[in-house]
């Protein structure tokens, strides 16, 4: 936790959206491909995962959103 902290001192808003990202998609990941709950066709679905999915929507949408230009409108 520590490395994370020291990655966002003096970050931008771009690159701290980036780190968001990463860590989201990595947690996700995890669960689906090293501690599936067993549901779905794949045996991979679950409420963890799910969840983490919305999730990792929701940092996609901030990521791009935040990557414009400033002054730009947001959808």
């Amino acid at each position: 936790m520590e490395d994370l902290r020291a990655a966002l001192n003096g970050s931008t808003s771009e690159q701290r959206a980036e780190i968001l990202l990463q860590v989201v998609r990595a947690t996700y990941e995890h669960v689906k491909f090293h501690d599936p709950e067993g549901f779905g066709l794949d045996g991979r679905d679950g409420p963890e995962r799910l969840s983490l999915g919305g999730i990792v929507d929701l940092a996609l949408k901030h990521s791009e959103a935040d990557l414009r230009p400033t002054g730009t409108v947001r959808p």
